[in-house]
């Protein structure tokens, strides 16, 4: 399952904002990071379950007035912990 790297573009006063919805309206994903102008959301979807994501997401956006999606990244399938682990120094 390909896993993927969803940029939006918020403005850091509406990131709770838009955090909030995701919960409210059940839109699962992996992992996130919060930027100043910018959350990235991590997510392993099929590919025909990632267009309609997408449209969940900009949906999301309009009706709260909180940014759009800037576009998204297609991530390498590996080990992530693994790759963690590699970089920790004992």
């Amino acid at each position: 399952m390909p896993h993927y790297r969803i940029d939006i573009a918020i403005d850091e006063d509406s990131q709770d904002m838009f955090l909030a919805q995701l919960y409210d309206q059940n839109i699962d994903f992996d992992g996130l990071e919060q930027t100043t102008d910018a959350v990235q959301i991590y997510v392993a979807l099929d590919a025909g379950e990632f267009e309609m994501y997408s449209t969940k997401l900009q949906s999301l956006c309009a009706e709260h007035s909180l940014g759009g999606v800037l576009g998204h990244v297609e991530i390498e399938n590996k080990n992530w912990n693994e790759e963690w682990e590699r970089g920790l120094k004992l």
